[in-house]
């Protein structure tokens, strides 16, 4: 089984738990708080925990590391931790409850990158995601909360956020998609993002995709 846990990229957070082969079945767990990628390039990962097996293991950062592949205060946050969890530690893995935890507090994303014409800022958003077996087969559970959303320093409904940030960016001729509680499962593997914020140009092609996520 694999679990994984927080990254950042437009996204707030995400957690996922997987199925490895059957014939030696373990957990593996990642957690990353920020995961971000500027026009296509790779993502930059700082904040981030992971194992196979999967251990109890936590890391974070007072404040993000720059220019995270973007332009100076494109993207900071001021705290951001990971935490994968392994309990308990000496069983074996089908007697083993796992998780993972992706926060951040305090974001804030500037849009275009490196413009500071419109920015996004998140007050809090974790996610996490849990998992064990059950007659020896994964059930996989997870969570996020995104709370305090503002737009240009202007806190508005959650709801409404998506469509109040497209309406920004739209004379820049920038589509967004914008997603909150994101969730995702394939096979035995489930991701939970908290945040998960795309841009592209006009020509449909990426400028930004920041995420928290736990996997």
């Amino acid at each position: 089984m694999t679990w994984s846990g927080a990254s950042l990229v437009a996204l707030l957070a995400s957690a996922a738990l997987a199925g490895a082969a059957q014939a030696q079945p373990s957990w593996q767990c990642s957690a990353s708080a920020v995961s971000n990628s500027l026009a296509g390039n790779a993502p930059a990962n700082p904040v981030t925990s992971s194992a196979n097996p999967c251990v109890s293991n936590a890391t974070g950062l007072d404040s993000l590391p720059s220019p995270l592949g973007l332009p100076p205060g494109g993207l900071t946050a001021r705290t951001s931790s990971a935490t994968t969890i392994a309990t308990p530690g000496d069983e074996i893995p089908a007697r083993q409850a796992v998780g993972a935890v992706g926060r951040v507090e305090n974001l804030s994303i500037q849009l275009p990158p490196g413009s500071g014409t419109t920015a996004l800022g998140v007050r809090a958003a974790n996610a996490q995601t849990s998992g064990l077996c059950i007659a020896g087969s994964p059930v996989l559970d997870g969570s996020s909360e995104a709370t305090g959303i503002t737009i240009g320093g202007q806190e508005v409904p959650i709801e409404q956020a998506a469509t109040q940030l497209a309406q920004q960016l739209a004379p820049l001729g920038d589509a967004v998609d914008l997603k909150f509680n994101e969730q995702v499962r394939t096979g035995s593997s489930l991701t939970i993002n908290a945040i998960h914020l795309k841009v592209l140009s006009a020509a449909g092609t990426p400028v930004l995709d920041v995420r928290m996520r736990e996997t």
